[in-house]
């Protein structure tokens, strides 16, 4: 087994000849590390830095997705406010509309009733002026044939 340079170390060997068997690493103690090991454990780490960029990013992406529906949330809650009064307060002109259309009517039959009376009142008093006459042009004529 011979050095492979210096990009390793001189601690880390393999056979020139054959490229295909694992490094050899020699750390201080004297032990040795296989590749197979090494290359897994490497995996490991830069998948659990991996996984925790994606937790971030998707605890983020989360954050927004909940910022997005409290906003759409707090828009609808405005937008059914605000629905609701004009609905409130066009209901509102609509009682006060009615109500002065119901005035108008009241006065308005106040109003033909009470000419409907005087009609009346002038008719009924017309009639008896009418009778008087009658009657007095009745008593007229009689006292005449008395005289006579």
């Amino acid at each position: 087994m011979g050095s492979i340079g210096h990009d390793r170390g001189p601690e880390c060997f393999r056979s020139r000849s054959d490229l295909s068997t694992p490094v050899t690493c020699v750390n201080e103690m004297g032990g040795t590390l296989m590749k197979k090991l090494i290359v897994p454990t490497l995996a490991a780490i830069a998948l659990a830095a991996c996984s925790q960029n994606a937790q971030n990013e998707t605890s983020e992406a989360a954050n927004a997705v909940a910022a997005d529906t409290a906003a759409t949330t707090s828009n609808a809650v405005g937008d059914v406010d605000a629905a609701t009064d004009r609905a409130l307060g066009s209901a509102e002109a609509n009682l006060d509309n009615a109500g002065a259309n119901i005035e108008r009517g009241a006065d308005r039959a106040g109003n033909s009733i009470e000419n409907g009376l005087d009609r009346t009142g002038a008719a009924i008093s017309n009639g008896a002026d009418r009778a008087a006459d009658a009657t007095g042009s009745a008593l007229q004529k009689a006292g005449a044939k008395l005289k006579d």
